[in-house]
């Protein structure tokens, strides 16, 4: 059986994996294309650093994969530090919010024009 998507369609809200990662069979992450509060891979990284490593294995991933490194490298954080982040706060909003906490976003998302 193929891991179950989460989506707007099937009541994924976008903020509470924690129902999604205790999901059986487990989940995937979201798209590495999705961005959040103007940062790519953001939503995917959160998701992985709550994956348990028998999990990971399952679904063939990895965390920190080398994009993860280079997200990390850019907020100044290990992946250790990073999850206990996503451990403490459990909505992407509160990631976002103790990330500008710490300094490590801006406190408003810049554009490219």
């Amino acid at each position: 059986m193929l891991p179950v998507a989460f989506g707007p369609l099937n009541g994924y809200r976008g903020n509470n994996f924690a129902l999604r990662a205790s999901a059986n069979p487990p989940v995937e992450p979201r798209d590495g294309s999705l961005a959040l509060s103007g940062i790519p891979w953001l939503p995917r990284m959160i998701d992985k650093s709550r994956l348990d490593i028998p999990t990971l294995t399952k679904l063939d991933l990895e965390y920190p994969c080398p994009r993860d490194q280079q997200l990390l490298k850019q907020l100044r954080l290990s992946g250790e530090e990073f999850q206990a982040i996503t451990t403490q706060h459990h909505a992407d909003e509160q990631i976002v919010s103790e990330l500008r906490r710490l300094g490590r976003v801006p406190a408003t998302p810049t554009s490219k024009c």
